[in-house]
């Protein structure tokens, strides 16, 4: 019998997903691949050319993926300024990101805006709580 693999996860909401995917028979791997992604310096300049737009290649390790699916699941308990820039980058990299959220936060504490609403905004796939079902029909 093949040896199950076991994971060392970095927080109580990447287990319970992980959980929630185990209990539905829905195979992963949780970081086990990495994608390289232009992230934009903000104000950079470049002393060689002098051009302005200047790109810093970062990496990205995605939480979880799943075999014959051409897109990662990310777990976020909290999306702060700098992560949804960093995932920007990364869809403009082309990889394909669906987000689950612990819960839907508002980005800043005066703001109107929510996790879910940003999500929309710019395009990415999201699920509150748990997974959604559907990704995996």
């Amino acid at each position: 019998m093949p040896r199950q693999k076991t994971y060392t996860f970095r927080s109580a909401f990447e287990l319970t997903t992980a959980l929630w995917l185990g209990c539905r028979d829905i195979r992963y791997e949780f970081e086990e691949y990495a994608y390289e992604y232009d992230f934009p310096i903000p104000h950079g300049w470049c002393p060689a050319c002098s051009a302005a737009h200047v790109v810093r290649t970062r990496t990205y390790l995605c939480d979880f993926t799943f075999p014959r699916r051409d897109w990662v699941l990310e777990a976020k308990g909290k999306l702060d300024r700098d992560e949804r820039a960093k995932f920007l980058a990364i869809k403009d990299a082309g990889v394909e990101v669906r987000f689950v959220f612990q819960r839907n936060n508002k980005l800043y504490p005066k703001s109107k805006t929510r996790y879910s609403n940003w999500c929309e905004r710019h395009g990415f796939e999201y699920a509150i709580g748990a997974p959604d079902v559907r990704w995996f029909q």
